[in-house]
């Protein structure tokens, strides 16, 4: 005897199934419990409002990252001699913005009924998102660095453009006061 049967939970398709049998008098019960997503729903017309909702939950989080970089207090220490001769001031404070994000989340949660169900079921359009700014944020910071400097040669060969990638063309990029090199 068997049973099956299924749920949805978000874009997940489960299907639990119990099978009974019954051998020698004595029952035996095997449950199995298969979950899968059917990647053809990443073609349906809602993938594009899913996508543009990650992509204002992350904005959203990077920005007030940003914020909280910006404005929340950490230990500044000074760092090695720039090529001026002058020392840039570095503010460390990473471990209280990760305090103050846990902080928010959990008041968040125990307050005023925030889920964080949108990052498992927007999973996979946060992924894409976060990834697209990624390489246009990449982009950016390379081409106003590429304009900042004054002795850039017109072409350049590929593993020099890997190069100045990796390890980023300009030294200290900073926006607005927060340093991007440093940024959470």
């Amino acid at each position: 005897m068997a049973y099956l049967r299924r749920a949805v939970l978000g874009e997940w398709r489960i299907v639990t199934a119990t099978n009974i049998t019954i051998n020698n008098q004595q029952p035996t019960i095997k449950h199995s419990v298969v979950a899968f997503q059917n990647m053809n729903d990443i073609l349906h017309s809602n993938s594009l409002i899913n996508l543009l909702q990650a992509t204002l939950m992350f904005v959203g989080f990077v920005g007030a990252m940003f914020i909280g970089t910006r404005f929340l207090p950490g230990k500044l220490l000074e760092g090695f001699d720039q090529p001026d001769g002058t020392h840039k001031i570095y503010k460390l404070n990473g471990l209280v913005l990760f305090t103050a994000t846990t902080f928010a989340v959990a008041m968040g949660t125990l307050m005023f009924h925030l889920s964080l169900v949108p990052l498992y079921t927007h999973f996979w359009s946060l992924l894409i998102a976060a990834n697209l700014f990624a390489f246009v944020f990449c982009g950016i910071l390379y081409m106003t660095g590429r304009q900042r400097q004054t002795n850039a040669k017109e072409r350049l060969f590929l593993s020099e453009i890997l190069s100045d990638l990796w390890f980023g063309i300009e030294l200290n990029p900073t926006w607005l006061g927060v340093d991007l090199k440093m940024f959470a």
